[in-house]
């Protein structure tokens, strides 16, 4: 007589952190309360896509949270894959963002290579297959561990995540650059997010260097990559802080006043 042994998807997958789950939950509902408004004030998309992500968030580290305190919770795959498939997808949301705050930032490109880098439309569709393969991936894996398309699928958004990432960041370096040759003049009432906007943009993209490059370094090691020693401080506070920093005020002006600064 055969019996089910159920799994406890917390433990196998190292969720510990009770407090650290129900904190980052409700620091992420704050935020997205934040962007909300900040949508409802200046109806632009990224705040609404900040949103997204954060709400994303809170609802992923509620779930995580509820797998710690409750074993039945933690025994039901389908809240453990919705857990995951949250998290991780909804990188996106923060990524994005970023993206368009420091292209907003810059005057169109002449150089052939530096369009394609700074092509919106281009950048959306890579976003949107490595959204594709990680939820597919995610899925797969988090059903069958060994299931080789599913790794497949899930390493490829991965690296597809990392090199948008890297992107990013390059598209910094160059909004930079220019600043450098010709310097932003500075008004007193301006905000630091209007002054500083484009070195507050590069930490961020260091932060999600240091969570893409952790996740394309550790794929082949969940036990690594989930222990919440490396996880909270690689992986969720990263993309916590850059969330906080985005929140930085006049770090997305609108565009038309951008356009309408002096020395850009």
């Amino acid at each position: 007589m055969s019996s089910n042994i159920a799994i406890n998807y917390a433990d196998s997958y190292n969720y510990d952190s009770l407090p650290a789950a129900i904190s980052f939950s409700g620091v992420y509902g704050l935020l997205g309360g934040y962007f909300i408004l900040q949508m409802a004030l200046r109806n632009m998309h990224e705040f609404l896509v900040m949103a997204i992500f954060c709400g994303s968030h809170a609802v992923s580290f509620a779930i995580r949270a509820a797998m710690i305190a409750k074993d039945s919770v933690a025994e039901n795959r389908t809240v453990f894959i919705t857990c995951e498939a949250i998290f991780s997808a909804s990188f996106f949301g923060v990524l994005y963002p970023v993206y368009t705050a420091i292209l907003d930032r810059r005057s169109p490109e002449t150089n052939i290579l530096n369009r394609i880098g700074s092509s919106r439309i281009l950048f959306r569709m890579v976003l949107f297959g490595a959204v594709t393969f990680n939820l597919i991936g995610v899925c797969k894996v988090c059903y069958d561990p060994e299931n080789s398309i599913g790794i497949v699928v899930k390493d490829a958004s991965l690296v597809m995540f990392l090199a948008l990432t890297v992107a990013t960041a390059h598209q910094n370096i160059l909004l930079l650059s220019r600043e450098r040759k010709n310097p932003f003049k500075e008004a007193p009432s301006q905000s630091i997010g209007v002054t500083r906007g484009s070195f507050i943009l590069i930490l961020i993209c260091i932060l999600l260097l240091v969570r893409s490059t952790f996740m394309v370094a550790s794929w082949s090691n969940t036990t690594l990559q989930t222990t919440e020693h490396f996880w909270y401080p690689l992986i969720a506070a990263p993309e916590l802080a850059s969330a906080i920093l985005y929140a930085t005020p006049g770090l997305v002006p609108l565009r038309l006043e951008w356009r309408r600064e002096p020395g850009l």
